[in-house]
């Protein structure tokens, strides 16, 4: 026996079943598949029990990064020398960033301006 084949297992099905086996198959498979629907809404509603257990908790910190992120962007727009030549600034508690130019728009491989022009003014509601 060569060394790849030693931790193989061999399962033996067979080759002849009888009409009884066969449906008393299905139903196990049944049985189990019902089994499995029924865990799965067990874990469902726990994860849905935690979801609204943990959701006050996590509304709180979004209000305080919302809040002090406002605070950190008005900062920029009023203090732009403190980033000099630079996009972004390392202070103590992290790094933040001003951008000052306009984004880029980059339009994909077979994508054409025209095309896109017309989809945003179709989403905007423009002419």
């Amino acid at each position: 026996m060569s060394k790849k084949n030693k931790n193989r297992i061999t399962v033996v099905l067979p080759t002849d079943v009888t009409k009884e086996e066969a449906a008393a198959a299905l139903a196990m498979v049944r049985q189990a598949q019902i089994n499995r629907n029924r865990v799965d809404a067990g874990k469902a509603a726990a994860v849905k029990k935690l979801d609204d257990e943990f959701a006050e908790r996590f509304e709180e910190c979004d209000e305080i990064i919302a809040r002090q992120t406002g605070l950190v962007r008005i900062y920029a727009e009023n203090h732009p020398e403190v980033f000099g030549e630079n996009k972004s600034v390392n202070w103590l508690h992290g790094r933040f960033g001003f951008r000052t130019g306009m984004p880029k728009l980059v339009k994909k491989v077979k994508t054409k301006w025209d095309d896109m022009v017309a989809i945003v003014k179709e989403k905007l509601g423009g002419k």
